[in-house]
């Protein structure tokens, strides 16, 4: 880096499938410490300018904060005359269809450091591979479109995909004039009161998208009343209460299901099913659960369960 020769390495990819199939790309750890390196030198000069409710990949923020933010402005809304509504909405194929040249010239009205500038540039295009796909159905395996897209996998793809969408932030906060929007990456929810009001703004919203950053929103994208549901960041938030997401909630039972066998088999330890335990409890006392708790802990085998660090749950049990 110091002698401008740095060549990126080559891209291991492979799928995850939780929530859903997507394409990871992995760069070889040299190149990983190079992208840190970049990020602690780069990313804090964008969070600092980032709206103040785009809560992912930044310290403070998260998910949690996200949903807490959300549930906050619903009860105040609620409060106030009238029904409140809400516009959920979030952008399809949001990584895959990024345009390079569109984020290059974002990023270039922060950074005007040219050598910054030309190593972020390689990081964008990678010379190793195509990583824009189609919108719609689609196989990973073909059909992918040069230019467009960046790396699931890449530290600074978290920080590239913050800053392209930061742009529809100042549009939906300072032209659009929402004064209750919360972001967590692509996915994002606007309340307000009127109904009609909330349908203009995804219209103007979907037209912004099209025109200045080539993307698209998902066909899941609604305008509904908050009493009926706002599903973000892996709950489902109601003014007086939040519950887990359905699909989490199956997706956790399988998952205990799946260790307890492997445990009997002697193919895991307890100390993996605490982990998850644990895990899990703590995605769970951020809604209202009770009764999922006690059904969670009701699943283990009386074998297991005394393994296990959960005191606490224990005697709320009891």
């Amino acid at each position: 880096m110091i002698h401008k020769t740095y060549e990126q390495g080559k891209y291991h990819q492979f799928y995850v499938y939780e929530p859903k199939q997507r394409l990871v790309m992995a760069l070889p750890f040299r190149d990983r410490v190079v992208q840190w390196a970049i990020y602690r030198q780069v990313f804090p000069i964008f969070d600092n300018i980032f709206y103040e409710h785009s809560c992912a990949c930044r310290v403070g923020k998260g998910t949690h904060y996200a949903a807490d933010q959300l549930r906050h402005w619903m009860r105040k809304l609620d409060r106030q005359p009238g029904e409140t509504y809400f516009l959920k909405a979030d952008v399809a194929k949001y990584f895959y269809r990024i345009d390079h040249r569109v984020l290059f010239e974002l990023i270039k009205r922060k950074i005007d450091c040219k050598d910054t500038l030309r190593l972020l540039w390689r990081i964008i295009k990678s010379d190793d591979g195509e990583f824009g796909i189609h919108l719609g159905d689609h196989h990973f395996e073909e059909g992918k479109i040069k230019g467009i897209g960046i790396p699931i996998g890449n530290l600074t793809s978290q920080m590239f995909a913050n800053v392209y969408l930061d742009f529809l932030d100042k549009f939906i906060k300072h032209t659009l004039k929402a004064k209750h929007y919360v972001r967590y990456m692509d996915d994002f929810v606007i309340l307000g009161k009127s109904k009609n009001k909330l349908h203009t703004i995804r219209q103007e919203i979907e037209i912004f998208l099209a025109d200045y950053l080539k993307l698209e929103l998902n066909n899941k994208t609604t305008v509904d009343n908050i009493w009926n549901g706002i599903d973000f960041c892996g709950y489902v938030t109601y003014p007086p209460y939040r519950k887990l997401r359905k699909s989490t909630k199956r997706k956790l039972k399988r998952r205990l299901k799946y260790l307890q066998k492997k445990y009997y088999k002697e193919e895991v330890e307890i100390n993996e099913i605490n982990a998850s335990v644990q895990s899990y409890l703590g995605i769970l006392k951020h809604c209202d659960s009770h009764n999922l708790t006690m059904s969670v802990i009701g699943q283990l085998e009386d074998e297991i369960l005394n393994q296990l660090d959960l005191e606490d749950v224990l005697e709320q049990r009891s």
